[in-house]
């Protein structure tokens, strides 16, 4: 190999290593302008691979938000994150990115959440749960703040018999509220 080969590939390896080491704290600015509702904590690690100590996106708690890039979505011109989040009421992980045009999309979200939280939220009458609810969303899109193009389903919450058939009802307003509240009308 010349001289300018051994060149080029140290400067690639270079900028390969300043990417991968680039520290998280330096794209906060850029992220909380381009998502106005997200609120995020101390931040560790690089863009490669971090956490961010706390984090809330339009006033709901997520905890602790962990994220590592996905590098094989480089290869279809696309930016994608594995996002996982674990806070006492919720948790989960859900993988986000974004297209070469600049369209936001994301798969595979699995939440376990605490019903009594999401559900008093968007209720005029306090109830009151035990368990947990599952929230499974298989694709989603985004385009300002609006949701659009989401394929979803709510498995339910885990409650004792004598009050299941009236969380599996409440279960059920929830889904579809949220669903007519962020799908396109018709």
């Amino acid at each position: 190999m010349s001289y300018r080969r051994y060149l080029a590939v140290g400067v690639a390896a270079f900028l390969v290593i300043l990417v991968v080491n680039f520290p998280a704290g330096y794209v906060r600015g850029t992220l909380q302008e381009a998502l106005p509702g997200l609120q995020l904590g101390n931040l560790s690690g690089s863009v490669f691979s971090g956490q961010s100590d706390s984090a809330s996106y339009a006033g709901q708690d997520l905890g602790t938000v962990d994220w590592r890039l996905k590098p094989l979505a480089l290869l279809l011109l696309r930016i994608e994150y594995h996002l996982s989040f674990s806070h006492p009421d919720n948790s989960g992980h859900v993988t986000v990115g974004v297209r070469a045009g600049g369209d936001v999309y994301g798969k595979s979200l699995d939440m376990q959440l605490l019903p009594d939280r999401l559900l008093n939220r968007f209720s005029p009458v306090t109830l009151v749960t035990r368990g947990n609810l599952e929230m499974l969303v298989d694709s989603f899109e985004l385009e300002g703040e609006q949701l659009v193009n989401v394929t979803a389903r709510c498995t339910g919450v885990t409650v004792p018999s004598s009050r299941r058939w009236c969380c599996r009802w409440a279960t059920w307003a929830w889904c579809w509220r949220a669903a007519r509240q962020h799908l396109p009308r018709w």
